[in-house]
């Protein structure tokens, strides 16, 4: 968790407790979407492991493959700004992915 936190360059907590509180894991099975066009962005991923693939689909329903996150990749960045993600998350593996919640990491930068 320090390694993350230092990536993010905020404090990190000073229990483990706090690292609990902070990152859960998700499993996702090949084929299942991580996060749709257009859902409510509340959260970022980080890949712990397995394969994705992120997929921009048009108004005509076209895919454009955007990427293919794997282990240490951040997914979810797109859906900042408009706070809706723009783009889609499939996983391709078994994956294990962290879960940061947008509100709480904002709140720890503010420690």
């Amino acid at each position: 968790m320090k390694a993350l936190c230092d990536l993010l360059r905020i404090r990190a907590p000073a229990s483990s407790q706090g690292e609990k509180m902070l990152f859960q894991h998700v499993h996702f099975r090949p084929g299942q979407l991580v996060h749709t066009v257009g859902q409510g962005f509340d959260s970022f991923f980080i890949v712990n492991s397995g394969f994705l693939k992120t997929v921009w689909i048009d108004e005509s329903g076209s895919e454009q493959v955007l990427g293919f996150p794997m282990k240490g990749d951040v997914l979810g960045l797109d859906g900042i700004h408009e706070r809706r993600y723009q783009c889609e998350a499939v996983a391709l593996s078994h994956c294990d992915l962290i879960l940061l919640p947008f509100n709480r990491l904002i709140a720890l930068g503010r420690v």
